[in-house]
């Protein structure tokens, strides 16, 4: 009686709040949910799966004592968890589950105890979810799996995929290097028949995920790539984090209620309120602090819109000459990271004059750093050998800049005191500093150091203490500094899972931008492709003055360029003396009027292509606010001058104000009208684009 209450109660409030935004959860959805979240913790757990020796986790799960429990977490949302206690191997497993009231989404982590004495039998195979999903059947009988590729410094990062799987298929998918969206963005729609799952794993590691189809269903298992490990007296280990949004319907519904999920639920609140992407104005850490003085002085004598200054990285390393601007055949800054002494020759007095600069012009203050990483020689590798992990001999140093052959050493998450001294160091940095964003980039691939790092009997050990210590250092930055934002860089986008988001925004989801080479269609495709999954994230632009076409490829919910930006390397230090003032301020006031939108239902109008042959369009709408704005782009070989969109969230009862920027003109079009011939886009010449506000008048 007490489950079925529990479902009715959710199912009310589903149909009296309804939802912030668009498409609601239907009842079989959040029914659907619901009856995952009771399996999950039942009797015999649907989720957490494992080899302990020869036998298998349901044999031990079915001679557990077994308990399910309820609670709430710390924001207040129900859930249940399943405690299997065995008698014999002495293993105490926890599933530990939740599911909001007002979406149709359980998100889950296992935990594996030694309650004994002795060390335990090999424990392998670990899987946070190892389950079949019934698919309605119907005439499709194959299975459509929709993903999107990771961040590799590429235009056409995280490119979208829609693969059509056969009953008798396996499919697998494995992240790259230990970075969980390397090489795909961990997000996973299964789906058939307009019914289908969205899989979402929380893990900043080496994932993996397997997808089994038949007939009648599709058995999905995810966890740590490898696992074959003992545990001893009184050790714990926790899973990845996995998250099923269960839909039915359209595709792109399933989209944007994971998107309201992840604004809701799982991205950070700085100061309790809902996050927000700062326009920023980047700068070389090597530049010197009257450089520094002088942009913010510009920024605000102009009024150019910017909310936050960036300092990225080369401040560091203790005096020295260094350049003013990124170079990346002579940059040295990859040689002094671990020794956080200030560049004193480029910043007599430190960090301060140019935070409290900023902050009295009215913008935040950004500073880059990489905890993680040490070069071998620096100080607190000296002082702390045994926190830090290094290579196998045989691999390749790192070549960067002028540095040749640097041995990195990966600082130890997993041992506390390094945690704790990584954690207290930082803590005091923004303190001193008077940062109010900080940016935690992550160079280096760290799986070979987990490895390396692991006995024979204890593989996938380093990784789980590594991950738990990365998460426990986060949360206490945050909880020290509860008004801090953390920029999530980690190489340009290779930590983009859910775990990840909940503690920090990506204000650079990928290093293709780094290069002059970058093109404005890169921003195209990354926007395109990426707002399927996730709401919020940034990128750079390579600004080129009166290039409203490139400032527009890389609009999101936040800004990042600077007007010392040239096009064959970083930031220089002139300012152009022709620089175009009130174009800028133009783009800038753009940006703004739609900004809002961002988070809210996204709707692509063009299909997926990475070629510059065709158009690509999108929408982004707040059905609460009655707000949105479509962006189209007629790329540089696009020979057709109009195309006609369809936009989404059309009200047929209902009138929208299309309100053209560049022509100052404003068009009034019916929903009745919108939804049936839709709305024709014109653009007389190629490299072209457009930005429609819209505004729904009744």
């Amino acid at each position: 009686m007490r489950k079925l209450y529990y479902l009715w109660v959710c199912l009310i409030l589903l149909l009296l709040t309804g939802n912030s935004y668009g498409s609601t959860p239907t009842i079989p959805d959040m029914v659907r949910a619901r009856k995952c979240l009771l399996a999950i913790t039942g009797r015999h757990t649907a989720a957490l799966s494992f080899q302990y020796g020869k036998e298998s986790s349901q044999t031990i799960f079915r001679r557990s004592k077994y308990t399910q429990v309820h609670y709430k977490d710390d924001k207040g949302i129900a859930g249940l968890r399943g405690i299997y206690e065995d008698p014999v191997s002495h293993l105490r497993c926890v599933v530990e589950a939740k599911m909001p009231a007002d979406m149709p989404v359980v998100e889950w982590c296992c935990y594996i105890e030694n309650t004994g004495r002795d060390t335990t039998a090999l424990i392998s195979d670990i899987m946070a979810i190892d389950m079949p999903v019934l698919l309605k059947q119907g005439v499709k009988k194959e299975y459509d799996i929709f993903y999107s590729e990771g961040t590799r410094g590429r235009f056409d990062d995280f490119s979208l995929h829609d693969s059509i799987v056969r009953p008798t298929d396996h499919i697998s998918f494995v992240t790259a290097g230990g970075e969980s969206s390397s090489r795909f963005l961990p997000f996973f729609n299964v789906n058939r028949n307009d019914e289908g799952v969205i899989l979402g794993i929380g893990w900043t590691g080496q994932w993996k995920l397997d997808i089994l189809p038949s007939d009648k269903s599709v058995r999905l298992k995810a966890g740590m790539e490898h696992t074959s490990l003992v545990l001893y007296p009184g050790e714990k280990i926790r899973t990845p984090l996995i998250a099923l949004l269960f839909w039915q319907g359209e595709k792109i519904k399933a989209q944007n209620m994971l998107r309201r999920y992840i604004v809701k639920y799982s991205s950070p609140k700085p100061g309790g309120k809902d996050v927000q992407i700062p326009i920023s104005f980047p700068a070389w850490g090597g530049m010197t602090t009257a450089h520094h003085l002088r942009n913010i002085e510009v920024i605000k004598e102009k009024n150019l819109g910017y909310n936050n200054y960036w300092i990225d990285s080369g401040w560091f390393g203790g005096p020295h000459e260094t350049v003013e601007y990124q170079d990346h055949a002579t940059e040295d800054w990859w040689g002094h990271v671990g020794d956080w002494a200030i560049n004193t020759t480029q910043h007599p007095q430190g960090m301060r004059p140019i935070s409290n600069a900023a902050h009295a012009a009215g913008l935040k203050f950004l500073l880059w750093f990489e905890p993680e990483r040490a070069v071998a020689g620096t100080p607190v590798t000296l002082q702390h050998p045994k926190w830090f992990m290094s290579l196998p001999k045989e691999k390749v140093r790192h070549t960067v800049g002028q540095w040749k052959h640097v041995d990195d050493l990966l600082i130890n998450l997993g041992i506390p005191e390094a945690r704790q001294w990584i954690t207290d160091y930082i803590s005091k940095e923004i303190t001193d500093f008077g940062m109010d964003i900080l940016r935690i980039d992550a160079n280096v691939s760290e799986l070979p150091y987990w490895k390396n790092n692991d006995a024979p009997n204890r593989i996938g050990m380093t990784e789980i203490r590594y991950v738990e210590g990365l998460y426990r250092y986060l949360d206490d930055l945050l909880k020290a500094h509860p008004n801090l934002m953390i920029d999530n860089c980690a190489g340009g986008g290779n930590r983009l899972d859910l775990e990840m988001l909940r503690r920090g925004v990506a204000l650079h989801r990928t290093d293709y931008v780094c290069y002059a080479s970058a093109l404005p269609i890169g921003g195209q495709v990354h926007s395109y492709s990426i707002m399927h999954w996730i709401p919020y994230s940034n990128t750079g632009s390579r600004i080129r003055p009166y290039d409203t076409y490139r400032f527009r490829s890389d609009m999101n919910a936040g800004l990042n360029f600077s007007f010392l930006q040239r096009d064959d390397k970083g930031s220089y230090t002139v300012i152009p003396e022709d620089y175009p003032w009130d174009w800028h301020r133009e783009m800038m006031r753009q940006h703004a009027a739609v900004r809002e939108c961002y988070n809210g239902d996204y709707f692509p109008l063009t299909p997926f292509v990475k070629d510059d042959s065709a158009w690509c369009a999108y929408e982004l709408y707040r059905p609460d606010l009655g707000k949105g704005f479509i962006l189209a782009f007629r790329r540089d070989n696009a020979t057709a001058d109009k195309i006609t969109v369809y936009p989404g969230d059309i009200n047929p009862n209902s009138r929208y104000d299309f309100e053209n920027f560049d022509l100052k003109k404003h068009t009034v079009v019916s929903g009745k009208d919108l939804i049936k011939n839709g709305l024709v886009i014109a653009l007389d010449k190629p490299h072209s684009s457009v930005l429609l506000k819209i505004t729904k008048v009744r």
